[in-house]
C-alpha cells in the first residue's frame, strides 16, 4: 500500500542542540550499554532500552536518522518474565525489523546542529581535556 502522507506541522519543543547531545548519549546504549550486542545496523542508530520491576515488561525504542521503531513485550494481564530486559529480548527484535527497513529506506549520520561543538572530557574525572589530548 501507499505510504502515509505526514502534515509538516510540527513545533520544535527542543533546541537542536539539545537533542543532539541526547542522540548521541542514546547512541552509547547502543554501542557500548545495554543493547550493546544487540543492534548493529548498517546506518549509525541510537535507541533506550528499557524493563519495569520484576521484568514485567520489556521495551526498546531506537532510531537512524529518518526512521523509530519500537518493540514492547510484556502480557495484558501482568506477569513475571524471568531473564527479559529491553536489551536482550526487544533490542533483537528492533535489529530484525530495522535491518530490513533500512534497506529500503536507507538512513545516514546524525547531522551536527550548526553551533555545536566536541569537547574532550577525562571519562573518570569529568574535567574538561585539551584539545590535544
Amino acid at each position: 500500500g501507499a505510504s502515509p502522507r505526514i502534515t509538516a506541522n510540527r513545533e520544535r519543543v527542543m533546541d537542536a542542540i539539545t537533542a543532539y547531545q541526547l542522540t548521541s548519549m542514546m547512541q552509547g546504549v547502543v554501542q557500548r550499554g545495554t543493547a550493546a550486542g544487540a543492534v548493529n545496523l548498517s546506518v549509525p542508530v541510537a535507541g533506550k532500552t528499557g524493563t519495569t520491576n520484576d521484568s514485567r515488561d520489556a521495551w526498546f525504542i531506537g532510531f537512524t536518522s529518518n526512521l523509530v521503531a519500537g518493540c514492547y513485550i510484556g502480557y495484558d494481564k501482568p506477569q513475571r518474565m524471568p531473564g527479559a530486559s529491553g536489551g536482550g529480548t526487544c533490542a533483537p527484535v528492533f535489529q530484525r525489523f530495522m535491518t530490513e527497513a533500512v534497506k529500503k529506506y536507507g538512513g545516514g549520520k546524525f547531522k551536527v546542529p550548526a553551533g555545536g561543538q566536541f569537547i574532550k572530557i577525562d571519562r573518570y574525572t569529568g574535567a574538561r581535556l585539551p584539545d590535544d589530548a
